[in-house]
Order: C-alpha cells, then structure tokens, then sequence
C-alpha cells in the first residue's frame, strides 16, 4: 500500500504569489509499513516532488540512484543539457533514498537498508495522484509571471512535468 499526499499547499511569498514558481507544503509518504513523511514536517517543495517522483518510473539517468525526491527547497530550475530535462536544484536538505524500476516493480531501497518492492502501477497510480493535487493548486492560484530571466526554463518545467504526467496515465491504462 501506498499513501502519498500534499498537505497545507502554500506560495512561500503570499505577496507576490504570481512571481513564485514552486509550490510548498507537507507531504504524507507512507510505502506499506515504512513512513516516508508524516506529513507534518518539513515544508517541501512540492511542485519539485511531483516532477522528481512522476521521473522514478521513466528516466534512466535518475533510475537507479539516490535522489532527493521530496526536495526542501528549490532554488533555481534549469535545463541540464546533459541529461535534457529540467533539474531542480535547492539546498542539499530533502527526503531522499534509492528508487529502481525492474519489470513491474519499483524497489525502494532506505538508507538504513530496508528494502520495499511496491507494484509499479501501483506507484504510478500515487505518484500520478500527487502530481495532479500539485497541479491542481497552481491552476486554481493566480496565473504565474515568471521574471524573464525564469520564463523559458518555467515554461519547460510545466511543459515537461505535464509530458511526464501523461506518461504515467499511460502506464496506468496499460494494465
């Protein structure tokens, strides 16, 4: 079993919040009996978790490896030209441990050595679950007016977690 869910969804500046890209809040991961998150603390970049995790289940360079996948902050987006994706950068704080995909499992490894094998759709189905809760609040925020600077690798970002969002609704209906 897995539950995965955005708690307290908030802009970091209520001020300006047109002007901040990255969604904040708690997050609720718990994979059978293993809790992740608990929910109540930290205040994670949320938006930077549905775009990491919705990558778990599609791209090499990330598959395999220890990642921060729930991200404390994130600073700054840019396109990795190595990797071409987006990689959100922040502070080296984050929720972070090892995520393979083999066949129809996803084998989440713990830094404390405890393994936990989830189904693979299953995965998808919460991570798929989170990403549209994620989502869901930046449409019904106001309309986002990055800096010019920010425009372009904005624009990739949403553009790219969208296309990553759609691959895991295909990986859902294909079963």
């Amino acid at each position: 079993m897995i539950e995965l869910k955005a708690i307290n969804l908030h802009w970091i500046s209520e001020e300006e919040t047109e002007r901040d890209l990255c969604a904040h809040g708690q997050v609720l991961l718990k994979i059978g009996d293993r809790l992740v998150s608990d929910g109540k603390a930290g205040d994670w970049t949320v938006s930077g978790a549905a775009y990491n995790l919705l990558s778990t289940l599609q791209d090499d360079y990330i598959n395999g490896s220890s990642y921060q996948w729930i991200p404390c902050c994130g600073h700054d987006l840019f396109f990795d030209e190595e990797t071409e994706h987006i990689t959100v950068l922040g502070c080296p704080y984050g929720i972070e441990w090892k995520i393979t995909c083999q066949n129809n499992k996803v084998i989440h490894t713990f830094f404390d050595g405890e393994i936990i094998e989830t189904d693979r759709v299953d995965w998808a189905r919460a991570i798929g679950a989170f990403s549209d809760q994620v989502m869901n609040f930046y449409q019904e925020s106001k309309t986002k007016e990055p800096r010019e600077e920010d425009r372009e690798v904005y624009k990739r970002f949403i553009e790219e977690w969208q296309e990553k969002r759609e691959e895991v609704g295909r990986l859902m209906n294909d079963r």
